[in-house]
């Protein structure tokens, strides 16, 4: 999917919401005025709402725990 199909994706469980989050469907881009550009920043607020929404505690989502093996 491309990066706005992930953005507008509603997820359902838990684990579609850690999916949502590894593929930055949760990170808009923001103007940074001191440093004249762009910074990508995570909605941690989208998060919560979608946690609310599905009864799933935020600190079982964020911050991802990724394992390396």
């Amino acid at each position: 999917m491309e990066w706005a199909d992930w953005v507008d994706w509603e997820p359902e469980t838990k684990t579609d919401i850690k999916t949502k989050i590894e593929n930055d469907g949760y990170t808009f881009p923001h103007y940074d005025k001191k440093n004249n550009g762009v910074k990508y920043v995570i909605s941690t607020m989208d998060i919560k709402r979608d946690c609310l929404r599905l009864g799933v505690p935020f600190e079982d989502v964020y911050p991802l725990q990724t394992t390396l093996f």
